[in-house]
């Protein structure tokens, strides 16, 4: 786990109320890679679309914000 990461879920537990649940939502990169595949075939020409196959990251621009792109065995550790 990186240093943002373990911030961002000390944050999480600092503004929850105790004993409350905290739910996540994140958006998994098989879902952007195909999304890309079917209503952007163009960006597979691009370095956005290896980018994030091979590492999840997203750097920002077309309408979305910078991020990471998770698989399901990164959201086990």
């Amino acid at each position: 786990m990186t240093n943002r990461e373990e911030r961002a879920i000390d944050e999480l537990k600092r503004v929850a109320k105790r004993d409350s649940h905290i739910l996540i939502s994140v958006i998994g990169r098989f879902a952007v890679l195909v999304t890309e595949l079917v209503h952007l075939p163009k960006e597979i020409e691009l370095e956005i679309f290896p980018r994030i196959r091979d590492t999840g990251d997203y750097f920002g621009g077309y309408g979305f914000a910078p991020c990471h792109f998770y698989t399901p065995e990164e959201l086990k550790t």
